[in-house]
């Protein structure tokens, strides 16, 4: 594998999935869980830039909506990876201000 320059189309990066409501009846947090879930057994694909955006419009108990990274390791190590998300997250109106992050807490199922 070897770097190579190229454009980036967004819309082969960026998911949107549309959700079927009758998939939240059980439990929002829990679609988010199983979706993950599948997400993590799925490959990015190698024909272009390894790293993609799913936007879930669902709200959790803990966000009005759900966004999920996957970006390929070689394209930065975790640290970095954490500080570019935190840079690009940050608020326009107060850039000072470091976003928030939810912690993990005890999920009722």
């Amino acid at each position: 594998m070897k770097w190579v320059r190229t454009k980036v189309d967004l819309d082969q990066h960026i998911i949107v999935p549309q959700i079927d409501e009758q998939n939240l009846k059980e439990s929002p947090d829990k679609f988010v869980e199983n979706y993950i879930h599948n997400l993590s057994k799925t490959t990015l694909d190698k024909s272009k830039p390894m790293w993609d955006l799913h936007l879930l419009n669902i709200k959790t108990s803990d966000a009005e909506a759900v966004a999920i990274f996957r970006i390929h390791h070689s394209l930065g190590d975790g640290t970095s990876l954490i500080s570019l998300l935190l840079a690009c997250t940050r608020q326009t109106a107060d850039p000072n201000k470091v976003p928030t992050i939810h912690g993990n807490k005890k999920r009722p199922y």
